[in-house]
């Protein structure tokens, strides 16, 4: 029976199944990785702009994702953010660009 099984599934292959909303979101999750690791690993070559101050740079670089990122809220017809919401991410956004990207690229300007 084991040899009659092998036979039929050579003889006749199943058919690919098509992809389930897990497979799915795991494809697109995992496109979204490819894309932030090209797409943040790509900044690494603004650094070494030598004409702007690190942190005018890093500001930047968060102005024109916030400025992309309201663009998609609003073209999906989505709700914009209450005044609470605005105050949370101001503070979130200070922080990163001033202790995280901001030390980060102030760093960058003294590596040979």
């Amino acid at each position: 029976m084991h040899a009659v099984a092998a036979t039929m599934s050579l003889a006749h292959p199943l058919p690919e199944a098509p992809l389930t909303l897990a497979s799915r979101e795991r494809l697109l999750l995992a496109a979204a990785f490819v894309a932030v690791w090209i797409i943040w690993g790509s900044t690494c070559l603004g650094i070494a702009i030598e004409t702007l101050p690190p942190l005018v740079m890093a500001g930047m670089r968060f102005d024109v994702a916030g400025v992309i990122l309201l663009s998609v809220l609003i073209a999906r017809g989505q709700v914009l953010p209450s005044a609470i919401e605005w105050r949370s991410a101001s503070i979130v956004g200070v922080l990163m660009l001033v202790g995280g990207n901001g030390l980060v690229t102030i760093a960058e300007k003294d590596v040979p």
